[in-house]
């Protein structure tokens, strides 16, 4: 306990009498039930202090190697407005055992004990302090709104399966925080900002996300193109860091069939791959799947496939351009975008694939021609004569 000693959250401990069998300790005003039960002035930011100077408490409990293993609202005590947790490391394994077998109270109760532990108290461990620390978020939110916005970090501290609970205190403080942050003017203006952008920049939209608690998952499906793009201002590192969750496209530049998904946030990675199992999701035979990712990554092939493919759709943007026709999308990428009578479209259709995006009016579309790893040059270049005889 003396490794306890400086922290503010810990009951202090100034004497034990071996007599008596008693300790002389530091004097508290009441357990934490009572005070929320009989403070009149209860609301939503004084429970929030009590959640967050409970887990500063635990984090300094379990990083000194200690385990409480019986932790309920009786044992968590306040002294002048501010937690103290007790009974533990100080109580005996009898006395442990007797906590246990006690009749239940709501202040002591055996909803707030880890299962693992009703039997056989020596197995509880420090996931079992996380799931009594999500028992006493959820008894002292009771139905309110805090609950609510509470209700992600009390359902994954309380998972039956343990594998699933928060590793660490560290953890659960971190969606605390989240969940709870209230959102400043400024960062309010900051958000509408971004959602009246045309193209808000990835930076801004993970800023968002991170201040709302929120996951950022990224379409990756032409990455490799959109990466190649002449006006890019991000790389694969980039992304990593900015987004919970991406993927790499593969067919679009070559590969046979799939995607790599890329998992950045640690949360999203636990049971993935049973799940991704469970739902049908794994191939037999995934090895082939990741053999094609080494080979499109290795000597930069699957840069040189995607910039291949940019660098002629731009040459055929800026062919459209000099003819005057319409480019309603700015795009540097193997996708442009091209306006064009009815009538020119309806021959050229003849010959070449391209998809309608939009009528323009009584005689016009806007259509879309994508080049890929595989168009030739010479290709793009008929196009363009075909284009240029027809306008």
């Amino acid at each position: 306990m003396l490794r306890l000693a400086k922290s503010p959250y810990v009951l202090k401990v100034f004497n034990y009498d071996e007599n008596n069998d008693s300790y002389l300790m530091e004097k508290c005003d009441c357990n934490v039930y009572d005070y929320l039960e009989n403070n009149p002035f209860k609301d939503d930011k004084l429970i929030l202090q009590v959640i967050e100077e409970l887990l500063l408490g635990m984090k300094d409990v379990h990083e000194a190697g200690i385990i409480h293993r019986d932790l309920h609202l009786g044992n968590i005590l306040i002294k002048e407005g501010h937690v103290v947790l007790s009974d533990f490391g100080l109580s005996k394994d009898t006395m442990i055992n007797h906590s246990l077998k006690s009749t239940s109270t709501p202040k002591n109760s055996h909803y707030f004990i880890d299962p693992i532990g009703l039997h056989d108290f020596t197995a509880l461990d420090k996931l079992s302090d996380i799931y009594s620390i999500g028992k006493i978020i959820d008894y002292i939110t009771g139905e309110s709104e805090l609950n609510k916005k509470l209700s992600f970090v009390i359902s994954k501290a309380t998972e039956r399966n343990r594998t699933k609970r928060y590793a660490a205190v560290d953890e659960l403080i971190q969606d605390v925080n989240s969940s709870v942050k209230e959102i400043s003017e400024e960062e309010k203006a900051f958000e509408e900002q971004i959602a009246q952008e045309e193209s808000p920049k990835l930076q801004e939209i993970s800023e968002v996300c991170r201040r709302r608690g929120l996951y950022l998952y990224m379409d990756g499906a032409r990455l490799g193109y959109g990466l190649c793009d002449e006006g890019n201002d991000l790389d694969l590192p980039a992304i990593a860091s900015l987004c919970d969750a991406f993927y790499i496209g593969g067919t679009k530049v070559g590969a046979l069939f799939g995607e790599a998904l890329v998992l950045r946030h640690d949360a999203l990675k636990e049971d993935f791959r049973y799940i991704a199992k469970q739902k049908g999701g794994r191939l037999a035979k995934g090895r082939l799947l990741g053999i094609q990712f080494l080979e499109l990554f290795r000597d930069g092939l699957y840069f040189r496939l995607g910039a291949h493919a940019d660098r002629l759709a731009v040459m055929l943007r800026d062919f459209c351009r000099a003819r005057g026709l319409a480019l309603p999308v700015a795009s540097g990428t193997n996708q442009q975008f091209v306006t064009m009578p009815d009538s020119v479209l309806d021959e050229l259709g003849k010959k070449y694939g391209f998809a309608y995006l939009r009528r323009e009016g009584p005689s016009h579309s806007t259509v879309r021609f994508c080049t890929s790893w595989a168009t030739r040059e010479e290709d793009v270049r008929e196009l363009m004569a075909d284009i240029g005889r027809l306008c």
